[in-house]
């Protein structure tokens, strides 16, 4: 490196003062979200010569343009250092030129970006221009980006619904097929992308030395033999030029210290809820967890999720053997499982996120594909999974060296056993507006006799069981009521009602005439 350029810490000084000029930017729309942009040029001895903001001078100007066109226009920019927060643009309308064009005119040495354009028809078109005329690019670290893609929220989002990128390699070609033939379509090919705009320097070593000792690996984290090795198994890939390895979509998903920087389609936005989806409601701050977008190495996602998961869940009442215990509302293994599943085998060409909502009375897991075929929602219904069929077979394979996963292809029939024997309901599945869902219902939507454990229900008499079906569905029985409907008497009710008590199951409400009973619910 040049001597008299800028070091690692005045270049980070530089990226937050392009941040801060970010945070001026005007917007030339008012029906759509434009991107908060700044940029920094710095000469060879770490002087600041210009600094600008989208719309600096003129709405809709790019920040590039005002360092580079207007503020510098008289300078020698040759082998000078630009910080950008946004990859510079490809594309403009005559008789606009675009802002990599420029910079290469200008002969900048250097260029630090912040994130990638989330447009695909610029994504990583930047960087590659820009590499091929020998800059040096280098990325702005996790901590920066993260705050760009914060107050560039609302940009970012209005291409989530898109595919993110163009594959940066032809696709692989798909063989011809009736549309009612009923085959393994086969993986994805989307994993095995290799994203260019980043490096090894965005993989966890925690994640990696995770994996490593998972899988019994003897390479030491960073050798040229773990890489070589990660090159084998898809989660490096060589670029272009040969030289250089980088992180594939399955190494990021795996690995990726923060890979919704790249690709912002790759996290969970986490959301808690404190009524039914039936009724609406304003999604819960989740302290810890804001904005509860979660990003991160797969082992640390769904870490995350768990923690998120504790912090809402509500504690119940489970009768074991002859003791009373307190326990989540739901299994986490079951919980788990649906998470892991949108994880591993959503579609990555989707640019949707994954969501994971807890409501009152169920959670809901969304991830962005259909099944892959031949599986049908018909067939999933009917647990007619016969075969392992993997979407992100490279992804599903690390999940399941980490433990994440159960024996492929019994995912749901274990979430199913899991959820049974928790005294809840089965899951239900169903493919909406691009999204396989997967909804687990809590003891509000499981009648009583799925959450009772059969040697306790094995005490009760028919009609002890009949008031606890019509508790469940009233949601109280008074001892009136209880007199009425089966033709007894006041006491016997009373015996009845004493005896769910005793048994942890109903509790009593009000008092004298006012006296009710409800099923537990703490």
């Amino acid at each position: 490196m040049d001597k008299m350029m800028p070091s690692r810490r005045t270049d980070r000084k530089f990226m937050i003062q392009a941040i801060e000029a970010m945070r001026l930017s005007r917007s030339e729309h008012s029906n759509k979200a434009d991107p908060l942009v700044g940029a920094v040029l710095v000469d060879r001895a770490g002087r600041v010569l210009a600094r600008a903001y989208r719309g600096n001078f003129s709405v809709g100007e790019h920040a590039e343009f005002s360092v580079l066109e207007k503020i510098a226009s008289h300078v020698d920019t040759a082998g000078l250092t630009l910080y950008t927060t946004l990859e510079p643009c490809t594309t403009r309308k005559p008789p606009k030129k675009p802002c990599a064009h420029r910079i290469v005119a200008k002969g900048i040495r250097r260029v630090f970006m912040g994130i990638p354009d989330p447009n695909p028809a610029i994504h990583g078109q930047g960087i590659d221009l820009l590499r091929r005329h020998d800059i040096e690019i280098q990325m702005f670290p996790p901590d920066l980006a993260e705050q760009i893609c914060v107050e560039n929220h609302e940009f970012i989002e209005s291409f989530s619904r898109s595919t993110y990128v163009k594959s940066e390699a032809p696709a692989k070609p798909k063989a011809a097929r009736t549309p009612t033939s009923e085959h393994f379509r086969g993986p994805s090919y989307e994993e095995n992308r290799p994203i260019s705009t980043t490096d090894l320097r965005d993989l966890s070593r925690e994640a990696v030395e995770q994996y490593r000792k998972a899988s019994g690996i003897k390479q030491t984290f960073a050798s040229a033999a773990l890489w070589h090795r990660f090159l084998q198994a898809g989660f490096l890939a060589r670029v272009s030029d040969g030289k250089r390895l980088v992180p594939t979509l399955a190494g990021l998903v795996v690995f990726g210290n923060n890979p919704a920087i790249p690709l912002p389609q790759c996290k969970i936005k986490a959301q808690a809820f404190a009524g039914s989806p039936d009724e609406g409601g304003i999604p819960e701050r989740a302290i810890g967890f804001a904005p509860a977008d979660i990003s991160g190495p797969l082992i640390d996602v769904i870490e995350r999720i768990r923690r998120f998961f504790r912090r809402h869940v509500r504690k119940v009442p489970q009768i074991r053997g002859s003791k009373r215990v307190q326990t989540t509302e739901y299994p986490w293994e079951a919980v788990r499982e649906a998470v892991v599943n949108a994880l591993v085998h959503r579609d990555y060409q989707d640019g949707a996120h994954v969501f994971f909502q807890m409501f009152r009375d169920r959670i809901i897991v969304k991830s962005p594909g259909p099944p892959l075929p031949p599986l049908t929602m018909d067939k999933i219904k009917a647990l007619e999974i016969t075969a392992p069929l993997r979407r992100n077979p490279r992804v599903a394979d690390a999940a399941h060296r980490l433990k994440y996963m159960d024996e492929w292809g019994t995912g749901i029939q274990a979430m199913i056993w899991r959820l049974k024997a928790h005294g809840l309901r089965e899951p239900e599945f169903d493919f909406k507006d691009g999204f396989f869902i997967v909804t687990l219902y809590g003891r509000e939507l499981t009648p009583i006799s799925r959450r009772l454990k059969p040697e306790l229900i094995a005490l009760l008499t028919e009609r002890q069981r009949k008031i606890l079906d019509i508790m469940s569905k009233q949601g109280r029985v008074t001892s009136s009521q209880a007199t009425r409907q089966w033709g007894i008497t006041r006491e016997t009710a009373t015996t009845d009602f004493n005896k769910l008590i005793e048994l942890d199951i109903v509790e009593r409400k009000g008092v004298g005439r006012s006296t009710y009973y409800v099923l537990r619910t703490t």
